[in-house]
This record gives structure tokens, C-alpha cells and sequence, in this order.
């Protein structure tokens, strides 16, 4: 399924937990899309990292080799409304499904396939 990163927080320090950050390489993930299975999602243990694959840039564009790699995985929340919390070392990912302005799931779904065959 298709996430997209909607907010990137920190995760520790006393005067920055919960603050979005603003750095450069933050900002450049914000809006980017990624190809996530929940399910495989909750099997990863504290401690280790994960790669996820980038499907598309923030601006819409295909992206080809490029993996999601955070930190140590401190917790992972999947929220009932499809809201995926990955809280890290250092981050706290949000992601919310990604459905693009007039597709289905099953569209994009479908444009993600086509991009992998590519």
C-alpha cells in the first residue's frame, strides 16, 4: 500500500521532542511516497533499522533505487484510521495513505506496478 510522509517530529531532546523539523534532509522526505505493508511493519523489532522503497518524490515524480532508512526503530504505532507512526532514535515519521488527487487505492496501486516494471 501506498504511504505518503506527512510529518517528520523529534523524537528526543528536552526542548525539541514532538517539534517538527526543519532541517533540509526532513524536508526534502516531506510529501514523498512509499510502498508500505503494514503487516510486515509490525513484525520489525525494537532496536533494528528498516528499508522502505521510495515510489515517488514529494513533486509527483517516479523514483527509481532510492530506499527509507531511519534509524534504530524505537516504536510503531498503526493508528485505526491507516495513520502509521514509526518512531526512531532520532525521528517520528507520520505517514498517511497515499491517494493521489482523483485516484483510487487501486489506481495508484496500479501506477506503482507499472513504475517497478519500468
Amino acid at each position: 500500500m501506498l504511504y505518503q510522509i506527512t510529518s517528520i517530529r523529534y523524537s528526543r531532546g528536552v526542548d525539541n521532542i514532538g517539534r517538527e523539523k526543519e532541517d533540509p534532509d526532513s524536508r526534502a522526505r516531506i510529501g514523498r511516497v512509499l510502498e508500505i505493508d503494514p503487516d510486515e511493519l509490525t513484525r520489525v523489532p525494537t532496536g533494528m533499522s528498516i528499508e522502505l522503497p521510495y515510489v515517488m518524490d514529494s513533486n509527483g515524480e517516479p523514483v527509481r533505487d532510492k530506499v527509507f532508512c531511519p534509524s534504530s526503530i524505537r516504536n510503531i504505532h498503526i493508528k485505526a484510521n491507516g495513520v502509521i507512526l514509526i518512531e526512531t532514535l532520532n525521528s517520528i515519521y507520520e505517514f498517511h495513505v497515499y491517494e493521489p488527487a482523483g485516484q483510487s487505492h487501486a489506481a495508484a496501486a496500479v501506477h506503482t506496478e507499472r513504475n517497478r516494471e519500468n
